[in-house]
Parts: structure tokens; sequence; C-alpha cells
């Protein structure tokens, strides 16, 4: 048993009291104190426009892994450093356009935010 004093370290190690083995904690992401779920995990559950990036990402790594497999197959020398470097090209460009994306409809949504504010 470990025994936890400190309220921060019983919180990071998922204990709910003072003493906690090592399969007292089931659940990593919860917070043991209050018992919620932590606030990015509940933000990428509920929030569609997060969700919707969180998915066009993994569709760039299924797509910069098939264009990876197209480098190897057609590299004369140097196979592995080939698909590498196509991969994660393609992988790098696909996420700065999602990024990029993002931070403009993050911006449209701060000003309209700012605006209705200000208008009372």
């Amino acid at each position: 048993m470990i025994e936890c004093h400190d309220r921060s370290l019983r919180s990071m190690l998922g204990c709910r009291e003072r003493s906690c083995g090592p399969g007292d904690s089931e659940n990593p992401f919860r917070r043991a104190d209050r018992g919620h779920t932590h606030p990015v995990i509940k933000v990428m559950r509920t929030n569609q426009t997060v969700r919707a990036m969180v998915a066009a990402m993994g569709l760039f790594v299924v797509v910069a892994a098939i264009w990876a497999g197209v480098g190897y197959v057609y590299a004369d020398d140097h196979k592995t450093m080939s698909a590498t470097t196509v991969g994660l090209c393609i992988l790098a460009a696909g996420w700065l356009v999602i990024l990029g994306a993002f931070a403009i409809k993050f911006g449209r949504l701060r000003a309209r935010r700012r605006k209705s504010e200000h208008d009372g």
C-alpha cells in the first residue's frame, strides 16, 4: 500500500482514500476527489467540432499510410526512408490544413461571442 497524504498526489494516483494499492484506480481519466471525468475527455466526447477534427486527423493517418506504401513500392533506393518521408509529409500537410481550419473556426466563434457580448 502507498500512503497518500497529499491531496494532489491522491488525485494523480486516482485514490479515494489515504492508502492506495496498485489496482485501486479503475479509470485514470477520472478525478478521484469529485468522481468527474477529466474536462479534456469530456470535450472530446461532447463537442461535435472536436470530434470531427479528430476523425479528419485519423483519416489523414490512413491516407498517409497509403502514400507511405506507394513511396515504398516506387522507390529505387532507400525504400524505408522514402516511405517515411512521403508518409510524414502527407500527414503533416493534412494536419496543418485541419488545424488551420480549426483555428479559423475558433477565431470566428470568439469574434461572434465578443460581438454578442458588446451588443448586449
